[in-house]
């Protein structure tokens, strides 16, 4: 999702910039298929192939989304890790069921935002270092994983249905000869995904290969030497550029050879700061990277992500005034931010300010319209609680009737 307007300005989902490049196959074989089938036996045999060629190619769309377009890939990761933490057994919405009677949740307590933001795993192996356990973290290289199921349209299952649907017409349409067909088709299909596994894994397996390196450097003294293979590695694979954890080891490199002005090195900076209890220093440095002009995506993104959990201590501590003014500073930032727009929610609703809760509400919708996982309508249930307890609270009574409804079907 992008902005549009500029801060403050309404949402729009948008498509990866990949899709087209696999409908145009998807297409090509929905208009050829049915003009084969009238060629004959041997046409229909050459159709089964391409067809079942054409359908084991669509499998790598996935890692075309995920890994191909990282900034895509971070804002669907951030929604769907959002949404899991704030839905899961510790998060805010299950930690809050024993205080959801007091009208204005004034016994609520927020529960701090993630730390850490992670598209794939890091790979810490190389291929002779290589195990069973580890197929998770290959599936995620893949592309198959939560995120990608979170906002992935029905047209790619349709588009393989229909594919699988055309290859086994087109070996029934072969007659006595559709064994000889079929065995084609499985030799086609295993060398087109034996291809498939050997390009899109050999760039964790490099990446693991100069994150190693990296280590090596490091444990040799030459810090400047492993800045250059992590920049160069961010640079072969930029999804690991919108890593957490990445950004951070490149930013106390980058303090070690003495580049305190960069922003990597001052977002470390500001995570030290406040891990150890300075937290208005570190306030500070994420205020300056947010204001940044120029600054990296997925360094504003953490400075913003840094702004939501101090404005969560601050609600928690009941310093509305300063928590509504850092989370509404990461809103403006980041409107997709639905961990900031909950907690936001909840400080508008203990100060009674309806018509912005009623914004921030539409908001949420506007972010999760487009999401597939249905732990989506917990939070949008939660939103029209929220709107309901403060309708009650101005003695709204049809409103808060109506809301009351909008719980049960958000």
């Amino acid at each position: 999702m992008r902005v549009l307007g500029g801060a403050g300005g309404p949402l729009q989902h948008v498509e990866a910039a990949s899709t087209l490049l696999y409908r145009v196959p998807v297409f090509a074989v929905a208009a050829l298929s049915p003009l084969v089938w009238f060629l004959g036996p041997r046409a229909r045999e050459w159709c089964a192939i391409c067809v079942a060629a054409t359908t084991t190619l669509l499998l790598a769309y996935p890692n075309s989304v995920m890994i191909g377009e990282p900034d895509l890939a971070a804002n669907a990761s951030w929604i769907q890790q959002q949404t899991e933490r704030l839905t899961w057994l510790g998060g805010d919405i299950s930690t809050s069921q024993g205080n959801r009677d007091r009208l204005f949740k004034d016994r609520e307590i927020v529960v701090s935002a993630r730390s850490s933001l992670r598209l794939v795993p890091i790979p810490s192996w190389v291929p002779h270092y290589f195990q069973l356990g580890r197929l998770p973290e290959v599936a995620e290289w893949l592309g198959y994983s939560n995120r990608f199921s979170a906002f992935v349209a029905r047209g790619w299952f349709l588009a393989l249905m229909g594919g699988g649907l055309i290859v086994c017409a087109s070996l029934v349409g072969c007659g006595v000869n559709w064994v000889r067909a079929l065995r084609r088709c499985a030799c086609v299909l295993s060398l087109v995904v034996l291809l498939l596994l050997t390009l899109l894994l050999s760039e964790p397996v490099m990446l693991g290969t100069r994150l190693k390196q990296a280590s090596d450097h490091v444990a040799l003294g030459d810090p400047t030497a492993a800045l250059k293979v992590l920049e160069s590695a961010a640079s072969a694979s930029p999804v690991v550029g919108e890593d957490t954890g990445f950004m951070a080891q490149v930013g106390l490199l980058n303090l070690r050879v003495g580049r305190v002005e960069l922003p990597s090195a001052r977002l470390w900076t500001a995570f030290q700061l406040e891990r150890n209890g300075f937290r208005m220093q570190a306030l500070e440095i994420y205020r300056e990277l947010i204001g940044e002009k120029g600054l990296r995506r997925s360094l504003r993104r953490e400075a913003s992500r840094g702004l939501v959990r101090l404005g969560i201590q601050r609600i928690n501590s009941t310093s509305y005034v300063n928590a509504a003014d850092l989370l509404e500073t990461a809103i403006d930032a980041f409107p997709s931010d639905i961990k900031a727009n909950l907690a936001l929610q909840l400080v508008y609703l203990r100060t009674g300010n309806r018509p912005r809760l009623e914004e921030l509400v539409e908001l949420a919708y506007e972010t999760l319209a487009e999401y597939n996982l249905p732990n989506k309508k917990v939070i949008l249930s939660v939103c029209q609680e929220n709107l309901c307890y403060i309708a009650l609270a101005e003695g709204d009574l049809h409103a808060a009737l109506k809301h009351r409804q909008g719980m049960r079907k958000p």
